[in-house]
């Protein structure tokens, strides 16, 4: 049987990417950039493609994805996040800072035994179209979507960690606020003040979407009634159209997402010891867009 090949790779794969800071700046055709860009050393870096974020055409030129970055080291803390160094889940054979009930096994076999994924390790990449290259999906190393589904569930525990810090970091802004407002001849209850202090920048989503349609244009109860009218767009759709997963509109944001060539074959492109710290993705991102 032959096996499948495609233009673009498939989700739940992992690939060697690689920067390419020339062709992102092209279209500038400003000689100064093109000049810098030439002089950037990118590297090779190990991701996991966790899903596409276009349909490509036929005459695509690149297709976003979303990826997890794969790292050989424990992540970089961020206080003020509330991220700490063994927020990671490590990948099968590694079994350092290994979680139980959470085993992320590769299929086949994967070729490294010290990577980790990290938590809050996503970015959004365009893959390259080459016409000359295909992309054997079956023989890639790939999670088995009940895999890539409990990779997903693995960082609950992280997340709610996360929660509770942003949660007491709330608290302590709203008793801080509290004791700078008793000094007012007006007083006011404890409960207003921490809304008052909170609700500008704390909406849930629901509310938000609520206030979207009630304050649409082409919404009212009046219209709505009859049968004649047509009915609202619903934010969901609305959503959906924003993603712009066609292309159809101009979006000068593409630009500075990473432009990458894509590889599936893994160790043809890298070993254990030569995996980058993918902290230079975004550095090398930053570099391009400055």
């Amino acid at each position: 049987m032959s096996r499948k090949v495609s233009s673009f790779p498939k989700a739940r794969r992992f690939a060697v990417v690689r920067m390419d800071p020339v062709a992102m700046v092209e279209h500038l055709q400003d000689p100064l950039a093109t000049g810098a860009a030439k002089e950037m050393r990118t590297q090779k870096y190990l991701v996991y493609l966790d899903f596409p974020q276009d349909l490509p055409m036929p005459d695509s030129e690149y297709c976003r994805y979303r990826v997890n970055v794969v790292a050989t080291e424990l992540r970089p803390a961020v206080p003020e996040k509330g991220i700490t160094r063994d927020m990671v889940i490590p990948i099968y054979p590694n079994t350092q800072h290994a979680r139980a009930g959470t085993k992320v096994t590769v299929t086949p076999a994967f070729p490294f035994s010290n990577c980790y994924f990290w938590i809050d390790g996503r970015l959004s990449l365009r893959v390259r179209v080459s016409r000359d290259r295909r992309y054997d999906n079956d023989k890639a190393y790939q999670l088995s979507i009940p895999q890539h589904v409990s990779l997903s569930d693995a960082f609950e525990h992280d997340f709610a960690r996360i929660n509770r810090f942003w949660r007491e970091r709330r608290t302590m802004y709203a008793e801080e606020h509290i004791v700078e407002v008793s000094s007012l001849t007006t007083f006011r209850e404890p409960d207003d003040v921490f809304f008052a202090a909170m609700s500008s920048s704390f909406y849930t989503e629901e509310s938000a979407l609520a206030e979207e349609y009630d304050s649409s244009p082409d919404f009212s109860p009046e219209r709505d009634s009859s049968p004649s009218s047509t009915p609202p767009v619903p934010p969901s759709i609305t959503d959906l159209l924003s993603m712009n997963l066609f292309g159809w509109d101009e979006d000068p944001s593409f630009q500075f997402i990473p432009l990458v060539d894509l590889w599936l074959d893994l160790d043809e492109h890298l070993t254990e010891s030569s995996i980058p710290n993918p902290v230079g993705l975004w550095k090398e991102q930053e570099k391009v867009g400055l």
